[in-house]
């Protein structure tokens, strides 16, 4: 950092052997402000091997562990990033786009009032709304997070469009499955038309937003539930039934259980039938058969996705 500072190198290339990139003590803290304050976006957008010094500053802003670096940080850097973003989104460019939803989710992680509205603005506006990087903005409002009911609250008046009407939805999902206690977004006529088109989709590509329109049923109150409920327990995509056996048996309807078990037995999506029966109390009812190895295929493709991480990726076991 001190080399930057003294204009010595790219940032990326500064670190490039330092095995520790993570800000652990204030003198660090206290030199990345410095380094804030003295680089124009200009200079920070400059990438080497395709990655910016801003994007490094961001990843080194996330991933800051000692307490009083971070007060350093939330005090002093934090205004810089709000600049930097104010600067950066009149001009988002295919380059910039991925670093402006890092800098917003940044500033839901830092937990302030002013780092929340930001946050709240850029999702009322529309910025970037199809990218799909914005579910991952509201990632920090899952953890302990003071403003967390009250953003997806003022969203719930005028739900959000594409990728960040799905991050609501994620967020409100998540937070609703642990307990909380507040009217889910999508649980008025305009979300439910909304759960009701994303599970009428059928393509692969589409299966993790229809899991999470299915994750959403069991907060709805609203009168169409028990018909998408049927949309999803009929849907050909075993990893939709899957939701669908999960959010059945939360409901109290036994069907979802027997859901879950005929899944389990399939050696392709066993795995989430199994994580989800357990999550339900349902450990016990578990077939005996499909934990033990000789009931697992050597090899075979499995499609992996949750509600809590929406991974993507395709794993060859």
């Amino acid at each position: 950092l001190q080399q930057a500072l003294e204009g010595r190198g790219h940032l990326g290339k500064l670190l490039e052997h330092v095995p520790e990139r993570t800000i652990q003590n204030t003198e660090s803290a206290t030199r990345l402000v410095s380094l804030l304050e003295k680089t124009s976006l200009e200079d920070l957008l400059v990438e080497v091997e395709g990655v910016s010094q801003l994007d490094i500053v961001i990843t080194l802003f996330q991933e800051a562990q000692d307490a009083a670096a971070i007060g350093i940080l939330t005090r002093q850097g934090i205004p810089h990033l709000y600049r930097l973003s104010n600067e950066l989104q009149p001009q988002l460019s295919k380059s910039s786009e991925r670093e402006f939803l890092f800098l917003l989710q940044v500033f839901a992680g830092y937990k302030t009032r002013a780092g929340s509205l930001r946050v709240l603005r850029a999702a009322r506006e529309g910025v970037l709304e199809d990218h799909p990087l914005w579910p991952y903005v509201f990632d920090p409002f899952l953890f302990d997070h003071n403003d967390a009911v009250r953003i997806l609250q003022e969203l719930t008046k005028d739900l959000p469009q594409g990728q960040i009407g799905r991050g609501v939805l994620d967020c409100a999902n998540a937070l609703l499955a642990e307990g909380g206690g507040f009217e889910h977004p999508f649980d008025q006529d305009s979300g439910v038309d909304r759960l009701a088109s994303w599970l009428n989709g059928s393509g692969d590509d589409d299966v993790s937003e229809i899991q999470s329109a299915v994750a959403a049923l069991p907060f709805l109150k609203h009168a169409k539930r028990a018909e998408l409920l049927e949309v999803a327990f009929h849907h050909p995509h075993p990893l939709v039934k899957a939701e669908a056996g999960w959010a059945l048996e939360r409901l109290g309807d036994s069907r979802g259980r027997n859901l879950l078990l005929r899944i389990s037995k399939d050696v392709r999506y066993s795995w989430i039938a199994r994580r989800y029966l357990k999550e339900l109390g349902q450990s016990k009812s578990i077939p005996k058969e499909v934990l033990t190895p000789a009931s697992v295929s050597y090899t075979h493709l499995r499609a992996h996705e949750t509600r809590e991480d929406r991974g993507c990726a395709l794993v060859l076991e």
